[in-house]
């Protein structure tokens, strides 16, 4: 999963900065970032209603 997380991550950034084209999985990532909604890549597991920033917060605990 982090694998996931951080390999989109690197992927977004890459095209902010112009080095990646945009595809429409990427599309739909920044989308549902900005929507501040999880997106469907990273959900291995059903998880209650949350936000993407509340996901973020709890993905970064569990890590650590």
């Amino acid at each position: 999963m982090l694998d996931t997380v951080r390999s989109d991550l690197i992927l977004l950034r890459e095209l902010c900065s112009g080095e990646r084209k945009s595809t429409n999985i990427l599309k739909q990532l920044a989308q549902d970032l900005h929507s501040d909604i999880i997106p469907k890549r990273w959900r291995r597991y059903n998880i209650a209603n949350i936000t993407m920033t509340e996901w973020i917060e709890d993905f970064k605990r569990r890590i650590e």
